[in-house]
């Protein structure tokens, strides 16, 4: 029997990821106004800021879409898992729109992203309402994959290798805290509690700052990488990381194929981070360097 209330989660955090990645969409395309300096509030550069703006609120919008989708379904990692459904909209996005070029190995990989998020999606065992968590898991487990791609975000800014991932992978984990918290958030209230008992707690007001937190480290990803290779990064690292800490923190196991198809999304990134050659993505990136110079 289909529980409504995992239906009605499932088709929230759907339409959360469209937003998310065509929102990333849009700020990647027009992330480069930022080079004119205060430039980007006059004519015709306020135009471009307007559609990042767009953006903006369109990635705002799938926080608002994950809070409430946290509502009805009791594992973070079954909501998450739905940004990689979202991909398609990215990759249609990125090639139609903005102009990105893929290649067979980058459209593997985004393809081996899609279907390990469907498998895990589809082998999601029903689960009793969680009563408790472990806030401390939650917080050790949130700084280490933190700590780490921050450490190699500082590496690509000095050696300009592995920049998309790096950044890409930097805000997942960032953005992966916020998605505990609000699950946290509802377990506080209760299940029975309305949206607005919430903000009597700070986990909501925490969950916020850390997600525009992630939307800045994502920013810096984009200016120096395409969005077909930060955003699935983000994305594979926003699904991997509740699903690991969600066991931890609220003792919620997987089953043994989703941990397989948790490893395959590991690989889809991996074909993604090695599809392009140094010298075809600096020619890229050089192109858009002047472009947005002038």
């Amino acid at each position: 029997m289909i529980d409504i209330n995992v239906v009605i989660g499932v088709a929230l955090a759907l339409l959360g990821a469209v937003c998310l990645n065509v929102g990333k969409g849009l700020e990647k395309m027009k992330v480069h106004v930022f080079a004119q300096g205060w430039g980007m509030f006059k004519s015709p550069h306020n135009k471009d800021l307007g559609v990042w703006l767009l953006g903006m609120c369109m990635t705002f919008s799938f926080g608002v879409f994950t809070w409430i989708a946290m509502r009805f379904v009791n594992n973070p990692s079954l909501v998450t898992a739905m940004n990689g459904f979202g991909l398609v909209a990215l990759v249609l996005f990125a090639v139609r729109v903005i102009g990105e070029h893929i290649n067979a190995r980058e459209l593997t990989g985004i393809g081996i992203i899609i279907v390990s998020t469907v498998v895990m999606t589809y082998f999601q065992a029903p689960t009793e309402s969680e009563e408790s968590f472990k806030l401390s898991a939650l917080i050790i487990g949130s700084l280490v994959p933190i700590g780490f791609f921050g450490l190699l975000s500082l590496y690509a800014l000095k050696t300009r290798k592995l920049h998309g991932f790096s950044f890409g992978a930097l805000s997942g984990a960032c953005n992966a805290l916020p998605s505990m918290l609000l699950k946290v958030s509802w377990i506080v209230v209760g299940p029975a509690a309305t949206v607005f008992e919430q903000l009597k707690h700070p986990y909501l007001y925490v969950a916020l700052l850390i997600g525009i937190a992630a939307t800045a480290t994502t920013q810096v990803g984009f200016w120096r990488d395409r969005a077909i290779i930060v955003v699935p990064t983000f994305v594979s690292f926003n699904m991997i990381i509740p699903a690991v800490l969600e066991y931890f923190v609220f003792g919620v196991t997987l089953s043994t194929i989703q941990y397989i198809a948790m490893a395959c999304i590991i690989g889809g990134v991996i074909f993604l981070c090695i599809s392009t050659p140094e010298e075809v993505l600096a020619v890229e990136l050089e192109g858009k360097d002047t472009k947005a110079a002038e």
